[in-house]
């Protein structure tokens, strides 16, 4: 990622680029918000709108192969290994999954209210592991063959279990 380059291919001039984002680090943490807020927000309106536990946390699942099967994932693709190397990189991304765990925490009030904020966010924590593991294997298997469908039902229903888990 080169700034001049950027502002470049953007039009502008690399000084306006320097105004709004002082280091590529703050570009990129001011992307990966802007794409979690992208990516929840329809998510938990969808939530919102299922009428059952089930559909809700089929939801989770649905919104997020959807969104790994986009090319709006590429970015996190390319930097998810380049993080294990860079502290600063690492410290961005983790950054990008708090904010999307605190907002999958937040649709999961809405799948069970009675649940501690604490157990809400391990949950989905939880969920988010599972999601990060389907983006992996997406790189090598479709998850849209009959195996995969049926691991995602499995990670559904075991995602239902944690509900009950006091």
């Amino acid at each position: 990622l080169v700034m001049r380059d950027l502002a470049e291919s953007l039009g502008i001039t690399h000084g306006n680029v320097q105004y709004y984002f002082s280091t590529k680090d703050d570009l990129l943490i001011a992307i990966f918000e802007q794409e979690v807020k992208r990516y929840t927000e329809p998510m938990h309106d969808a939530i919102d709108l299922a009428t059952s536990r089930s559909a809700r946390i089929s939801t989770i699942f649905d919104s997020a192969i959807e969104e790994i099967r986009s090319d709006s994932t590429a970015l996190w693709m390319m930097l998810h290994p380049l993080a294990r190397q860079n502290e600063s990189l690492r410290a961005i991304l983790a950054g990008a999954n708090r904010l999307y765990d605190e907002a999958l925490a937040e649709s999961i009030m809405l799948i069970d209210p009675k649940l501690s904020p604490e157990r809400r966010l391990h949950i989905a924590q939880i969920i988010r592991m599972m999601i990060d593991g389907l983006s992996i294997q997406s790189i090598y298997d479709d998850l849209q063959s009959s195996e995969m469908l049926a691991l995602r039902g499995e990670l559904k229903a075991s995602v239902e279990s944690l509900f009950s888990i006091n």
